[in-house]
């Protein structure tokens, strides 16, 4: 097994919470509902070849912040998203956070899993990023602004 980034890039004090640890996506992943959970998003079509060639992309990439929440007890992912970070020559040459791709599975809503997710992003950007962006659906706004995040433009 390895991690996507090292697990001392999360906050420490956020790694478990009740019953559902956080840790950056590894590379076993793929056999315990991470595929299926991200197709509660969108199509996906990846078999493990892909999903372990696709892994070592992102990991050689160092730009990519993919956490996963998995429920203790079954051993399952159930929950997700993704920090990219690109680099800028404004702001002094600093780079920008994106968040991407966060779900939580169906079952497991409504359980702080999204915002724990999100917090672990936060604190990565926040060491890294001038600017974090994220875009989402309308419904989804008051969600987001409970992370302290800002509603600046609508597309």
């Amino acid at each position: 097994m390895s991690y996507l980034f090292p697990l001392s890039l999360l906050n420490s004090e956020l790694l478990e919470y009740k019953g559902i640890k956080y840790t950056p996506l590894n590379s076993n992943d793929y056999d315990f509902n991470f595929i299926s959970l991200l197709e509660q998003l969108t199509v996906t079509q990846c078999n493990k070849e892909q999903f372990l060639h696709r892994f070592h992309q992102l990991r050689s990439n160092g730009d990519y912040y993919t956490i996963v929440a998995t429920d203790i007890a079954s051993n399952q992912v159930v929950g997700t998203a993704t920090l990219i970070i690109t680099k800028r020559f404004i702001h002094t040459m600093n780079q920008v956070g994106h968040i991407e791709d966060v779900v939580v599975d169906e079952k497991y809503r409504g359980k702080r899993i999204g915002y724990m997710l999100i917090k672990h992003l936060q604190f990565i950007a926040n060491n890294k990023c001038y600017k974090l962006i994220l875009d989402c659906s309308l419904k989804n706004v008051p969600f987001y602004e409970k992370l302290d995040m800002i509603k600046k433009e609508v597309q």
